[in-house]
């Protein structure tokens, strides 16, 4: 092939991923509003509980133990979970869960049924107005357009795998670019790039499918793990954006100059992106195992 027919390559695929990521984009930013445009704005969830939690295995997981740093008040009894990624989906969905807290059986083999607080006793006509059906809180069902978001947002944690590894890799390579100066390491950092940056787009959008449409929520790691993604993503973008800039022929001293710039914002943008990456993994893995989870 000549060199020519490598550089009309290059072009094509490097504005192929450039419509790819706009449209990724755009589907979030679609789905966002199909989403809101029937859930509204859900009410804040209560806050973390004190107390011993009612449950010894999480309801979410209940193959897993209780960690008492996560709880949860819910209808006047203190849940406890796992993770915070746990407490995260009962807040969002209860009712999917609730069958395992009735399942769940305490260490001395009771069911678990005590509630957080005493309560004083309630007088009997307010105990027979709690009994009437018409009482009884009314949880509406879950939307078609519900249903489709949170299925999707589920492959969100194996779409994170390709990305990472992809831009981890072009980063590599580039470094190996730089200390060699081999033609095949520049064309393999440029190609883990691009395909990068769709993944990273696809995985933040299925991200936000996942953990919700909040901008920040009460829970801040979960909120730093987003945004750290989601800029993450947009870096990747960039990147992708310079290095076709970089790749365009330019003459004369002017052109050299402007080549020798974008060479320095792609490389900026793409070391930039691995560290927001090796940052939202961090968090990432702080919502399931706690933020010491690298502890020696």
């Amino acid at each position: 092939m000549a060199p020519g027919d490598w550089g009309i390559l290059r072009g094509m695929n490097i504005a192929v991923a450039r419509l790819i990521a706009v449209a990724l984009f755009a589907l979030v930013g679609a789905s966002a509003v199909w989403a809101q445009g029937e859930t509204g704005d859900a009410p804040a969830p209560a806050a973390a509980a004190e107390g011993a939690p009612i449950n010894a295995m999480c309801p979410v997981m209940p193959e897993e133990p209780v960690d008492p740093e996560f709880t949860e008040v819910y209808e006047g009894r203190v849940i406890g979970f796992c993770c915070r990624m746990c407490r995260g989906k009962f807040r969002k969905d209860p009712q999917a869960y609730l069958v395992n807290l009735t399942q769940l059986k305490d260490a001395g083999g009771e069911a678990e049924t005590t509630p957080a607080a005493e309560a004083p006793a309630a007088p009997v006509e307010a105990e027979e107005e709690a009994a009437e059906p018409d009482a009884a809180p009314v949880v509406p069902a879950a939307s078609g357009r519900e249903r489709w978001v949170k299925w999707l947002g589920e492959f969100h944690m194996a779409a994170t795998d390709l990305p990472i590894g992809l831009l981890l890799g072009g980063a590599l390579a580039e470094l190996l670019f730089m200390a060699t100066r081999k033609e095949r390491f520049r064309m393999a950092a440029g190609f883990c790039v691009c395909v990068g940056a769709i993944g990273a787009v696809a995985a933040a959008a299925l991200g936000w499918m996942h953990g919700g449409w909040a901008v920040l929520g009460d829970d801040w790691v979960m909120a730093v793990h987003r945004w750290m993604g989601t800029v993450a993503a947009l870096g990747a973008v960039v990147a992708t954006a310079m290095l076709a800039k970089k790749q365009k022929p330019a003459g004369g001293e002017a052109g050299a100059a402007g080549a020798a710039a974008s060479r320095r914002g792609y490389r900026l943008a793409l070391f930039g992106t691995v560290a927001l990456v090796m940052g939202a993994g961090f968090f990432g893995g702080a919502m399931v195992f706690g933020l010491d989870h690298y502890a020696w």
